[in-house]
């Protein structure tokens, strides 16, 4: 399920920026690529010339980068954010395509939704002035395409792009049925442990997997925006229609984890 095995990671603070044809921007149209999605931005060697394919700066006093290499990043069809991307099913038909990458990173270790927030605003620039195909996030062990990346990220302003940072994995619950016989479905997120959160799940879903995800997604923003843990036994919802309890409980897909497990339908409550 996840990069090993389904084992709890909470990833590095990452992001590779993938491209089709080995064309750099120049630092200085980057920068100011970056400064208009974070004007605190500071290029910290703006006289260096040396290395035209490195960019340092820093943001609210924390360093990071931008850099630029001339090969392929790492990448199998069969890792687990190829093989995951149901939002993208051609994915390693486009990723094989790559020719060279960025690698997007902060420097110094800080908290983790300003450093997801820098990380997303640095990688968005380098899709505008690149020929950027798709980026990966260790932290979600997803891949995206580029342009949806970047669309997301613009759009969340001085918010997170929740959407990108965190992946639901989505597939048929064999071990759950519906009533008629009809299949169900799992999903758990990929990338809450990055803000030190615990991950969801669901099993035996027999709604839209749309829905699922919306609602998934719904409660990891905000566990992010707020930070809290929601305690076991405790029940959220935004209406009677739609309110169900949280339950701490080891996770039935990633070894290893305890989730937040959500019984949102009759069929898998226990």
């Amino acid at each position: 399920m996840g990069p090993d095995e389904g084992e709890a990671t909470s990833g590095r603070p990452i992001a590779f920026v993938m491209l089709d044809k080995v064309e750099f921007p120049d630092i200085a149209t980057l920068e100011q690529a970056i400064q208009r999605r974070l004007p605190g931005f500071a290029n910290l060697y703006p006289n260096d010339t040396t290395q035209p394919r490195l960019l340092v700066g820093r943001v609210d006093g924390k360093r990071c980068l931008v850099h630029f290499f001339a090969e392929p990043n790492p990448l199998r069809p069969d890792a687990s954010c190829i093989m995951s991307a149901w939002w993208w099913r051609n994915a390693w038909n486009v990723l094989q395509q790559r020719k060279a990458h960025a690698v997007v990173c902060t420097i110094e270790s800080d908290e983790p939704r300003h450093c997801y927030k820098t990380i997303a605003k640095l990688a968005a620039a380098v899709i505008e002035t690149s020929p950027a195909i798709g980026i990966l996030l260790e932290a979600a062990d997803a891949v995206w395409p580029a342009d949806r990346f970047r669309t997301a990220v613009d759009q969340a302003g001085e918010g997170l792009p929740v959407e990108m940072l965190v992946s639901v994995k989505l597939a048929a619950d064999d071990e759950y049925s519906r009533p008629d016989g009809g299949r169900t479905c799992f999903a758990l997120t990929w990338g809450l442990a990055a803000f030190g959160l615990m991950e969801i799940e669901v099993r035996g879903f027999d709604g839209p997997p749309a829905e699922l995800v919306s609602t998934m997604l719904n409660m990891a923003a905000y566990l992010i925006k707020s930070g809290a843990t929601i305690s076991h036994g405790h029940t959220i919802g935004h209406d009677e229609h739609h309110k169900f309890t949280v339950h701490h409980e080891p996770s039935t897909i990633a070894s290893g984890q305890t989730v937040y497990r959500l019984y949102l339908t009759s069929i898998s409550k226990p």
